[in-house]
């Protein structure tokens, strides 16, 4: 029988009246129409991705395009960026946006006496004069616009946890490039993903994946580089690539040229050559989510941490010891690595938080109303509905529980014996969970505030405490534990954080996990809290009947 032939693919039915360039693995474009150029929407802050990739539809961007090729829309309308620049960039005045950058100096680029550009660090006050002279200038945008721009890219690109430090700080920036006619910037390319806004002027772009490092660690950029800067880059991407090489020029390429109103996605690793064909502002949201990579090994190296012979200092070594030591704790790596699971490192409530703070509280009780206020808030934070039911998890006596390997939980109690001594002024306390959350909790469920973003709150009491020297009897009724998840990296901070605010009636329970990491069920841990508890409960002699006194 005749092999059949393959049906082409069709350009998606919302794109109908648009230009589209051949399918390739390196450029996808779509040049709007006269009737597309009018219903264009202008740039939407809450809507960011949607109104930058029209007419694609976003989640087709993201299954399509994201991290496979570049995608540029063309012909749109330059008053669609009109809102962007008056009211969060000073309407494109230069000196107005180099002195609100918030990077501590503005990168300059000339050309050195051997026709090099020199990438130079300056004040705003010499930058300025620089771009008087002809420098074309590089700096990171005002930090408001910046927050709202990368923190919505975060959200709308479904990045999670990933698109923030354990520190809570976005992993992203926007960069103000102000070029001058003329500037070239040569082939390199970023191991950042970029939105590239097109605001004023027009730049040429060629760009080629040939000799192309998918999700590079680092950037290449052979064009301006110091030596002991290639030398990084070079045997980092030959670990990814072991013919990679610094590529000067590329025969073949896809070239596309940005107006006004332009927008252009490329991803990390995707070489790329700008030319400025006359002056030229443009703004670049780049992301930089956390990897695969950075998960994983701070759990095995939290493992790693718990054995005293992975914390042993290399000292004293010979031949023969140091290999049977290493021999033995490689071994030991490979029974830790066999334990972990995706539970312990990635917690269902990390893909369903985003760093943010919401409270969780039972629906019984005499506490409904006085929470009201603080459930609607956790709502306007688009909390997932899935994470306001961890609470109602069904299991029974004879359930089988195990502590995730990568957890550890903390009385808030211990630290405050510590803080009578100790000045911890320095931790966070500003969350939404604040130290009067639930002026009277549900004694019959424990409330719970979900910090996704590490260290949590509530270690000190309250402004209006502090001076009044008491506290509320509500926060004598409460206990707080703080449970950190994941946190083997060098500065111990933690991939998440769960703040519990737990009533007296649960202090035992929450007691009882805290020194459990084996395996336990509903019945043991009662039976255990019991035995605790009996061992704890005074013994008093029976008191003496007391007659009654009869009336006269």
């Amino acid at each position: 029988s005749k092999p059949r032939k393959r049906r082409l693919l069709m350009p998606p039915v919302d794109f109908k009246g648009s230009k589209h360039s051949r399918p390739n693995e390196v450029l996808q474009t779509c040049t709007l129409s006269a009737d597309q150029r009018g219903k264009c929407p202008n740039l939407d802050l809450n809507n960011l991705l949607g109104t930058l990739v029209y007419p694609e539809n976003p989640s087709r961007f993201m299954s399509s395009v994201w991290n496979r090729k570049a995608f540029a829309v063309l012909s749109a309308p330059p008053s669609r960026f009109e809102g962007l620049i008056k009211e969060h960039l000073f309407d494109l005045d230069v000196e107005a946006l180099v002195s609100s950058t918030i990077s501590p100096q503005v990168f300059a680029w000339m050309k050195d006496r051997n026709n090099k550009i020199a990438s130079i660090e300056l004040s705003e006050e010499a930058a300025l004069k620089c771009y008087d002279c002809g420098a074309s200038l590089y700096f990171r945008a005002p930090q408001e616009i910046s927050e709202t721009l990368v923190g919505n890219m975060v959200e709308e690109t479904k990045m999670g946890y990933a698109g923030r430090e354990s520190n809570g700080e976005l992993r992203g920036e926007v960069e103000v490039f102000i070029s001058r006619k003329g500037h070239v910037t040569d082939w390199h390319f970023d191991f950042m993903h970029n939105f590239t806004l097109q605001l004023k002027g027009t730049k040429r772009w060629r760009l080629s994946t040939k000799n192309a490092v998918r999700n590079p660690v680092r950037s290449c950029t052979p064009h301006y580089s110091g030596i002991d800067t290639l030398e990084q880059q070079m045997k980092i991407h030959r670990l990814a690539s072991p013919q990679f090489h610094f590529k000067k020029s590329f025969k073949h390429h896809e070239t596309v040229t940005l107006t006004p109103g332009s927008f252009m996605y490329f991803p990390a690793g995707m070489w790329h050559k700008v030319e400025c064909t006359e002056d030229s502002v443009s703004i670049n949201i780049s992301m930089m989510p956390s990897t695969w990579a950075e998960l994983v090994s701070g759990g095995i190296r939290q493992l790693m941490w718990r054995d005293p012979g992975w914390r042993e200092g290399v000292v004293g070594l010979s031949v023969n010891n140091s290999r049977s030591k290493l021999r033995a704790l490689l071994y030991n790596l490979k029974q830790l690595v066999t334990k972990l699971t995706i539970d312990d490192l990635l917690p269902k409530c990390m893909l369903t938080g985003d760093r943010k703070v919401v409270e969780i509280r039972g629906t019984e009780g005499k506490g409904e109303g006085k929470n009201k206020s603080r459930q609607s808030a956790g709502n306007s934070m688009k909390m997932d509905t899935s994470l306001s039911q961890l609470h109602r998890i069904s299991i029974d006596s004879e359930t089988v529980m195990r502590p995730n390997v990568l957890s550890i939980l903390m009385k808030e109690n211990d630290l405050r014996l510590v803080s009578k001594h100790t000045d911890l002024s320095h931790i966070s306390t500003s969350s939404f969970c604040s130290e009067d959350s639930g002026d009277e909790t549900d004694d019959t469920r424990a409330s719970v505030c979900a910090v996704v973003n590490g260290n949590g709150s509530g270690i000190h009491p309250t402004k209006k405490e502090k001076e009044s020297g008491r506290t509320s009897s509500s926060r004598k009724n409460q206990v707080r534990y703080n449970l950190h998840i994941n946190f083997g990296n060098e500065n111990l901070e933690s991939a998440m954080g769960i703040e519990f605010i737990v009533s007296r009636k649960f202090e035992a329970a929450m007691d009882f996990l805290l020194m459990r990491r084996e395996r336990f069920t509903l019945r043991e841990m009662i039976s255990k809290i019991n035995e605790k508890l009996s061992r704890q409960r005074p013994s008093h002699p029976p008191r003496a009947s007391t007659p009654t006194p009869q009336p006269p």
